[in-house]
């Protein structure tokens, strides 16, 4: 059962910071390191169409390929969320006023871990959660997405895009087809998704994370953008992934 907390206020000081310490200017970064995918096309201007399979009762679905996600997803032929304009990611849902959002997933290693559903894994879980979420963002919405381990990786060009009415297809190809490998190391996709300006920020995890990284990252937000936490199957971050939630007007979310 996927369990989520409504923002509190915090009963002691951000990471053991004093909450007069973390309004203070943030110091100069160094240069984020962040890599582009190869294929600079986001949206295709002829794209392949999405080859549906049927897949039988007990078919293997595979959680790496456009078809597989897209049967798992429920999208196209049965629930299509295309301009549901709520832009959920995992039970969380958007704000009215949320026009810019930015994913930022983790793909460590760890993430391989098996999952209790038909996406087999945390990682194909965590994708056919984006495939929905991305479809369901209404045209006038921006978005972008970042995954993580030891390297942060963007989606092309590098920065939010509208989300228009036509179907990101070289997007969800890429998304389909990442694996999931290192370790985690989360600063430089959060840090590189905070300069974007968003609205809100979807932060998911099922890694330890580093106090001192998250305190970083809430010290160069300032609280300008809303930031949802997510921690899938392993809850070893939950304290520190709350309060950075609760320090960024944001919730936290647990999923099983």
């Amino acid at each position: 059962m996927e369990t989520s907390s409504q923002p509190q206020q915090p009963n002691s000081s951000l990471f053991e910071s004093s909450p007069q310490k973390l309004l203070q200017p943030v110091s100069p970064q160094p240069q984020i390191s962040v890599s582009l995918p190869t294929d600079p096309l986001l949206f295709a201007v002829n794209p392949n169409p999405v080859q549906l399979h049927e897949f039988g009762e007990f078919a293997e679905v595979p959680n790496n390929t456009i078809a597989g996600l897209w049967h798992l997803a429920g999208i196209g032929e049965g629930i299509d969320r295309y301009g549901a304009s709520s832009g959920g990611f995992l039970t969380r849902e958007t704000k009215t006023n949320d026009k810019r959002i930015v994913y930022v997933v983790d793909a460590s290693a760890s993430m391989n871990g098996k999952h209790d559903s038909a996406a087999k894994t945390r990682f194909g879980r965590v994708k056919v959660e984006l495939f929905r979420s991305i479809e369901s963002l209404s045209p006038e919405q921006e978005f972008c997405v970042y995954f993580f381990n030891n390297n942060s990786t963007v989606m092309s060009p590098g920065k939010c895009v509208m989300r228009g009415r036509n179907r990101p297809m070289k997007l969800y190809e890429w998304i389909a087809t990442f694996r999931a490998v290192g370790p985690t190391q989360p600063l430089a996709s959060l840090q590189a998704s905070i300069h974007q300006s968003p609205d809100l920020i979807y932060f998911l995890t099922d890694g330890l994370i580093s106090r001192r990284d998250l305190d970083k990252a809430s010290r160069l937000n300032q609280g300008k953008a809303r930031i949802c936490t997510i921690c899938i199957g392993n809850p070893s971050s939950e304290k520190q992934l709350r309060e950075l939630s609760q320090f960024n007007q944001g919730t936290y979310t647990f999923v099983p």
